[in-house]
């Protein structure tokens, strides 16, 4: 029975126990530090219906994504935060980036906008990674769901992703 309680013991000691690898959002600007990979960043986007609302805007990094709408500038906003990595030494080609959106239909979790196809690793942001996530933008930009509660769907993609 001793045993059986140090056993336990030493289980919960390791369950809980914090883990060894640990860094910083820094690492992102800084470079990658040690033997870890390039650090990932998923970007959830609220695709409701609430972003159809009226917002004028000119996109002075595309034109072509010019708009009335919120969602819109939105993705001018990420075509032209992207695109300025292509001026960040320190950043370029150190960075995995994916972006979700809400589901639609009868997915309502959530959906992999970039990458787009499987399998859905995250891409990194070297010059050939920014190019296909502008030209993806640019060509098909991220269109609202009407009627999707962020809140209440955020939970559900967390787990998307996780799986």
């Amino acid at each position: 029975m001793k045993n059986m309680t140090r056993l336990l013991a030493a289980l919960a000691a390791l369950t809980f126990a914090p883990t060894v690898a640990q860094a910083d959002d820094i690492d992102i600007f800084s470079g990658v530090g040690g033997s870890g990979g390039a650090p990932q960043v998923l970007l959830v986007v609220d695709n409701g219906s609430s972003n159809d609302a009226n917002f004028s805007y000119n996109c002075a990094a595309n034109s072509a994504l010019n708009g009335t709408t919120i969602l819109g500038m939105v993705n001018c906003a990420l075509y032209s935060a992207v695109g300025a990595i292509t001026t960040q030494p320190a950043v370029l080609g150190k960075l995995a980036m994916g972006v979700m959106v809400y589901g639609k239909n009868a997915n309502k979790g959530g959906l992999f906008y970039y990458p787009n196809s499987q399998p859905y690793d995250l891409v990194t942001l070297d010059n050939a990674g920014i190019s296909a996530f502008q030209s993806l933008i640019g060509a098909t930009p991220i269109k609202s769901e009407g009627g999707r509660r962020v809140l209440r769907r955020l939970g559900v993609v967390h787990r998307a992703y996780e799986s």
